[in-house]
């Protein structure tokens, strides 16, 4: 059956799902040289269903008739599921698939809510307080992300965190909502990506509504959350920091809150030792020697595995100490990630005077002032 190319119109829809669509020059070079060779599939009013791309180039070519093929449909809502099904096979890019999902969700609540009220209108007495069966959310995502090519719903909840922060105004979400439409990252790395976020998001918030340390103090320890820059993109990676980082910049930043003489014991890692040093220098203190956590179990590392951790010693005016035989070596379990041993704070503890302050701290600690946003983290 032919009809003529200027009857037909669009499908309302499918700028929704798919928005202005470019055509490509081969496509349109193809459709000149071997014609349409697969009708359209419209509407008797000469609504298009299907081959809106080849309507396109017709237009473009101007092609008087083309081939279609009238399709009808029992109701709005199996027309609206038919244009996606057309479309399975087309390479789309990530924002068209989750368009399409939420149409297609759409369409499942509708059609629930429509066999509601048919089951009202029958006469089925209303109980005096409604029942409404439990939501079969699992199944309903399921087959959502099969019929748009997201995998599995647990890959489907990932893509709609990203996507709905798009769609909210969130910065990160929309950033990596333009490398997944570009493929030049994955559903699973952009989603941790997005929630790395959301927790420093939190974490700055936290700290914001705390009070400051009161006072200044003789004794300081710091393990500021060190960015590893390089990985920041590999959300994938195995040894990712699972808490909000900061850079070095960041930490420089700090107002420290040191007495005129004070011990400053600054936890940093082989990455960041050489950047550990530029901080002491920024936050006014004189590095004195380096203390090293040998730990019980190997970890990991880019040129070899770690197995060490390290505390640099520094000093800013003339502190009292109480040397006797403490090492620059500690020997301590390996616990959760970032957790020190408790045989730092005994050390710290036998050498050192006066008021202590531990900054990004993660436990609190008898005699000691903790500031941080997870200071309950290593409760016990």
């Amino acid at each position: 059956m032919q009809r003529r190319t200027t009857d037909l119109k669009p499908h309302p829809m499918n700028r929704k799902l798919y928005g202005e669509e470019v055509l490509p020059p081969e496509f349109v070079a193809s459709i000149r040289e071997n014609g349409i060779l697969v009708p359209l599939a419209v509407k008797e009013d000469g609504t298009i269903i299907s081959g809106h791309r080849r309507w396109q180039a017709a237009l473009a070519l101007k092609m008087e008739y083309v081939p279609v093929q009238v399709v009808r449909y029992a109701d709005d809502l199996d027309e609206r599921e038919a244009i996606i099904e057309f479309n399975r096979q087309r390479e789309k890019t990530f924002s068209q698939k989750m368009a399409e999902a939420e149409e297609l969700e759409a369409v499942e609540r509708e059609r629930a809510e429509r066999r509601r009220l048919s089951n009202l209108k029958r006469g089925e007495e209303k109980p005096e307080v409604e029942m409404l069966p439990p939501r079969e959310y699992g199944k309903t995502r399921n087959k959502v992300a099969a019929a748009v090519g997201l995998g599995s719903g647990r890959t489907y909840d990932k893509a709609a965190k990203v996507w709905q922060a798009a769609k909210q105004g969130n910065e990160t979400a929309q950033k990596l909502l333009e490398k997944l439409d570009k493929g030049q990252t994955t559903i699973s790395a952009a989603y941790k990506q997005l929630i790395v976020e959301e927790e420093k998001r939190k974490a700055i918030e936290q700290i914001e509504k705390l009070e400051p340390p009161s006072g200044l103090y003789e004794v300081i320890v710091a393990d500021p959350p060190w960015g590893y820059e390089k990985r920041a993109e590999d959300m994938t990676h195995r040894g990712r920091c699972p808490y909000p980082t900061m850079t070095v910049d960041e930490i420089k930043a700090l107002e420290i809150p040191a007495a005129e003489n004070c011990v400053l014991w600054l936890w940093t890692t082989n990455a960041f030792m050489h950047d550990a040093y530029h901080v002491l220098e920024t936050w006014g203190f004189v590095p004195k020697t380096i203390l090293t956590w040998v730990k019980d179990k190997i970890g990991l590392g880019d040129w070899l595995r770690g197995q060490t951790e390290h505390c640099i010693l520094a000093v800013k005016g003339k502190p009292v100490v109480t040397l006797t035989n403490q090492s620059t070596v500690i020997y301590g379990p390996l616990r959760e990630h970032s957790r020190k041993p408790d045989e730092f704070y005994e050390l710290v503890e036998s050498l050192c005077r006066g008021r202590k302050l531990e900054l990004f701290a993660r436990q609190t600690r008898p005699g000691w002032s903790v500031y941080g946003a997870e200071t309950g983290k290593f409760q016990e």
